[in-house]
């Protein structure tokens, strides 16, 4: 798995390095609300995964990432030569051809750890691989699109794809698969729909209406607090470092726990933050459990991603899919919330709402453990 590790890290890099600084870079030449519809169009195009885990399915998970980086390329490029960097119109079409793409690559790569014998561990480590995009990317990116411009930028990001598109050789080698019975996907998802309909609104909903609450609130909240943008990027930096070194070291163990029972510890972490939020509001205190929350979140991501792969080896990335969708799906309707929740009840309601949210998940968690001790 190693090979995929260093794939998704330099994918993740890649990505970020562009689009996590991407709306100060844009702020030069549109409106706020220009730049939010740019991302909405990124957002809207990866509500639509089940059709990209279908193609992924179909074309092969290999084959499907390097056609994935090759398009990026080609897409980088072709945006730079037609449009330029002042096109609002370029940077939609851009948004939206990068949403499918991303799509593309994020479910096949994670359709590949789920498919080894230690699955849930392989999502933990993928997953850990991203977030180490997260601390380098915009530290690099920042300093690139600073000195040369976002169109260098852009241009190292098409590099390390094709950096990507080399490292798929030799990932078939490392993958050991599980093999399975095929069957028919709709039989073998009746045969446990009680607990696939739970998974999908605890695990996927719940964990992406909450993640999407916290995602606003930690930046506003400690812009709020005083803290100035460099302040913010560490807390939000260093609080993804914390959440490596937590996956890392949990994720050697976990396939040897009930998903249920996971799911219920992991929505604990996600309780800290909200919790603890309004009481211990320094910059170290907000960099710890923003942290501690990423690992929940994280945790329970692949914990259900991990379960959805089980249904079907045939179909294994649309299942993966449908829980994709139900989860960017959810993080799209909690920012709406959340936005209203701020501006109506400030943020002390706020944080009660989510301490809801997460509470109501924990009671389904727990259900799902009643349910499967009944079986």
């Amino acid at each position: 798995m190693k090979r995929l590790y260093s794939l998704y890290a330099v994918y993740s890099t890649g990505f970020n390095l562009v689009w996590k600084v991407l709306p100060a870079f844009l702020a030069a030449f549109f409106g706020a609300f220009e730049i939010s519809l740019i991302f909405a169009s990124y957002l809207g195009a990866r509500v639509f995964i089940i059709p990209a885990g279908l193609f992924s399915d179909r074309m092969g998970k290999i084959k499907t990432i390097r056609l994935s980086f090759s398009a990026m390329i080609l897409l980088i490029l072709c945006f730079l030569l037609l449009f330029g960097i002042e096109s609002f119109p370029g940077w939609i079409i851009f948004a939206l051809i990068t949403g499918i793409i991303v799509n593309l690559i994020e479910l096949s790569a994670n359709t590949i750890a789920a498919s080894v014998k230690k699955k849930t561990q392989a999502l933990f480590g993928v997953e850990s691989m991203y977030q180490l995009g997260v601390v380098l990317g915009p530290i690099f990116g920042g300093l690139i699109a600073l000195r040369l411009g976002i169109e260098t930028a852009l241009v190292t990001y098409a590099v390390l794809n094709i950096i990507g598109i080399l490292l798929t050789s030799g990932i078939s080698v490392d993958i050991q698969e599980k093999k399975r019975e095929a069957g028919n996907l709709w039989e073998a998802i009746k045969k446990k729909k009680f607990a696939f309909l739970m998974v999908l609104v605890v695990g996927s909903f719940f964990t992406g209406f909450i993640q999407s609450m916290q995602e606003l609130v930690l930046p506003l909240f400690a812009e709020n607090l005083g803290f100035d943008l460099f302040q913010i990027g560490l807390i939000i930096g260093l609080g993804s470092v914390i959440t490596i070194a937590g996956l890392l070291l949990i994720g050697k163990r976990i396939d040897t726990e009930s998903p249920y029972k996971m799911l219920l510890v992991f929505f604990i972490f996600m309780l800290i933050f909200p919790v603890f939020a309004p009481l211990l509001n320094d910059m170290i205190s907000l960099i710890i459990i923003g942290g501690v929350f990423l690992i929940g979140r994280t945790a329970n991501l692949n914990i259900s991603r991990s379960f959805f792969s089980e249904f079907s080896d045939r179909y294994k990335a649309t299942v993966i899919g449908v829980g994709e969708t139900v989860y960017y799906f959810s993080r799209s309707f909690g920012s709406v919330i959340t936005g209203l929740s701020i501006e109506s009840m400030g943020y002390s309601g706020t944080f009660n709402v989510m301490i809801i949210f997460t509470v109501i998940a924990l009671l389904g968690s727990l259900v799902l453990i009643i349910h499967a001790k009944r079986r």
